[in-house]
């Protein structure tokens, strides 16, 4: 969210207003993808990570089924 301040700078200085508005709409779609695409993309969450099922938080004593 810190690069809003730099990228509007930039965004003033684009000439024309297809210009600017094409530059919005591909901040927008980043700005999006970074947000949501990363919490639903993977399916795997934040814990997960592994592949072979194994989420890595149990210890070698888990009960775990």
């Amino acid at each position: 969210m810190f690069l809003a301040y730099p990228l509007s700078g930039i965004l003033n200085i684009l000439p024309s207003a297809n210009a600017k508005h094409a530059f919005s709409l591909v901040v927008g779609l980043w700005y999006a993808q970074e947000i949501f695409g990363n919490q639903v993309g993977s399916g795997r969450g934040r814990e997960g990570g592994r592949r072979d099922g194994k989420g890595g938080r149990e210890g070698k004593g888990s009960n775990r089924c």
